[in-house]
């Protein structure tokens, strides 16, 4: 087993800068012999949808907890957290009559916007007065969406502010890169989180979250939610586990964020949320010299709003050394 820093390539034991594993907890043998005991009695599913015979008793067990975790009414388990985007905005078809999105929101939400039927504009980024001024002269039902964290550059959103501002909006935040790492605990009972098990969580899965009375909409409402094949019950037993065990063990959390920092200062830059993209001028240069001293830190030519040169895909976990830290920082430092 080579656990959740190291992969191996071509022979080659490295260490690992990519994926989204923050808290290392993919290997976790806890989680893994959650999957294994529950894989074992029921196998990997029934590849049924929630309407059909898909609710197994790990998907309500998982929908429990999340709501539990997160302080909402209630959750909806998806098989991931583009489907849970997909799903928020498919199910409120008909009830929202315009959508206010930040400018750099993720394309797993913006992405299915056409299906929605309603309006759509952009406020500028991170601007709670741009999306003031668009509020007061919008008519109608307005759905508001953000992401927590941006996962291109690091920086966060002012969910707060805009959950204050929104009024009789309705708040949908995408918590993919936050969740696991922090709760979300919404203010009001307009207000919407997706989230993906994938991220923090080292799981697979997505999460709807929220009010009783919005949730009952969606999971009534959406086609594509009734019509997709639940998660399996393995991987629902798999995630309830992750939850608790970054419950029991907040430690990771701590030692994340302080990897976080720890990469922010050997870099001279703004201390990020979460692990980031580095845009620079070489990275297909940097990403060579990363693997050549042992270091997987990829370059990402083709995701949704990165630039067509390429970044750097840049992963932090808890479980990542200092001397990790520091040596690969020296290296993409020099670029």
């Amino acid at each position: 087993m080579l656990g959740p820093t190291k992969v191996e390539i071509d022979g080659r034991i490295l260490t690992s800068f990519a994926g989204t594993n923050y808290l290392g907890l993919s290997f976790h043998p806890r989680i893994l012999a959650a999957w294994t005991h529950v894989a074992q009695i029921s196998g990997l599913g029934m590849g049924a949808s929630r309407k059909t015979t898909g609710t197994t008793a790990e998907v309500l067990a998982l929908e429990r907890k999340a709501a539990r975790f997160a302080g909402t009414d209630e959750a909806i388990v998806t098989t991931s957290g583009t489907l849970a985007n997909a799903g928020v905005i498919d199910g409120l078809r008909g009830l929202v009559d315009l959508w206010l999105v930040d400018a750099e929101a993720h394309a797993s939400f913006k992405g299915f916007l056409p299906m929605s039927s309603a309006e759509t504009a952009v406020y500028r980024h991170r601007d709670v007065s741009d999306l003031k001024q668009k509020l007061a002269k919008s008519r109608g039902q307005v759905g508001i969406f953000t992401d927590l964290v941006f996962p291109l550059t690091g920086d966060t959103a002012p969910w707060e502010e805009i959950e204050t501002a929104a009024g009789d909006a309705l708040c949908v935040f995408d918590a993919a890169h936050s969740f696991g790492m922090e709760r979300p605990q919404p203010g009001s009972p307009r207000t919407i989180f997706t989230a993906t098990f994938t991220k923090a969580l080292g799981c697979a899965g997505g999460v709807i979250l929220g009010g009783a009375n919005w949730l009952h909409k969606i999971r009534e409402r959406s086609a594509i939610l009734a019509s997709t094949s639940a998660l399996s019950p393995p991987l629902s037993a798999a995630a309830s586990e992750a939850i608790t065990v970054v419950e029991d063990e907040p430690e990771r959390i701590a030692r994340l964020r302080s990897n976080i920092a720890f990469m922010a200062e050997s870099l001279a830059i703004p201390c990020p949320k979460a692990p980031i993209f580095f845009r620079i001028e070489r990275a297909q240069e940097a990403s060579a010299r990363a693997l050549n001293a042992g270091f997987v830190v990829p370059l990402v030519s083709s995701y949704p709003g990165a630039p067509a040169e390429g970044i750097l895909r840049w992963i932090v976990s808890s479980e990542h050394t200092r001397q990790e830290i520091r040596t690969v920082c020296d290296i993409l430092g020099r670029l």
